[in-house]
């Protein structure tokens, strides 16, 4: 059975939500440097955390590094499936 409203990227759990700006959209602010996106875009935060914030634990760094390249080799499988 679904659950009602809408669901967040993991990537929230490493984020502080703030008001929404419409749209599904909310100002995130990095809890490890304090960084903030007026909206927040969850492939940007993603990448601030695996190559941009110099107080973010490594162990997080690797684990959002790693997830990054799944995403990225699976939209590159899903447009060589699409060219074949």
């Amino acid at each position: 059975r679904k659950s009602c409203g809408p669901t967040f990227d993991e990537i929230w759990l490493f984020y502080t939500k703030g008001t929404s700006r419409g749209n599904g959209h909310y100002k995130a602010s990095c809890q490890h440097c304090l960084a903030v996106w007026e909206h927040g875009k969850p492939q940007v935060m993603k990448a601030h955390l695996a190559n941009y914030c110099v107080n973010c634990p490594e162990d997080i760094s690797n684990y959002w590094r790693q997830k990054l390249i799944e995403e990225a080799n699976t939209i590159c499988t899903q447009v060589n499936d699409l060219q074949e």
